[in-house]
């Protein structure tokens, strides 16, 4: 289980990474697609996508890890909360439970976002001088023409 949060986590870095070239790849099928539009589409998408990786990285990821240690949900001591777990996954149970405290998952979406922003922007102004160069040029072939 372990491996495939581990898979998760590794494929949602990367679906991060290559956004702007699904957005832009997506959105150049399509004609007309003005720049605003772009950045809009651009600005959900990848706002979507920080608040779902810092949702599986927080909780979710980690309450799936506990649920299949065994850890008890609900229980009121520790004792409780860890009966169910092999001992040879107490540590592993416990790094994972007491590393869910402190921010939440939120304002760790947040702090992605502030983080993932620059690149944003880097992939908006690549797209700009794309369409700008592609325009220049189909200008350049009617006037030949």
């Amino acid at each position: 289980m372990e491996h495939f949060v581990t898979f998760t986590y590794f494929l949602i870095f990367v679906l991060i990474i290559i956004h702007p070239f699904i957005v832009y790849r997506f959105l150049m099928k399509k004609n007309k697609v003005t720049f605003v539009k772009f950045i809009l589409i651009y600005l959900a998408t990848s706002t979507f996508i920080c608040v779902i990786s810092a949702w599986w990285m927080c909780e979710g990821g980690n309450n799936l890890l506990l649920k299949n240690y065994g850890i008890t949900e609900y229980a009121i001591g520790e004792e409780e909360r860890y009966q169910n777990v092999k001992p040879e996954n107490i540590k592993r149970a416990k790094e994972i439970y007491e590393s869910m405290f402190g921010i939440g998952w939120p304002l760790r979406a947040i702090m992605t976002y502030i983080f993932y922003l620059p690149y944003l922007i880097f992939g908006c102004l690549i797209y700009y001088f794309i369409q700008k160069k592609t325009q220049k040029h189909d200008s350049t072939k009617k006037s030949k023409v």
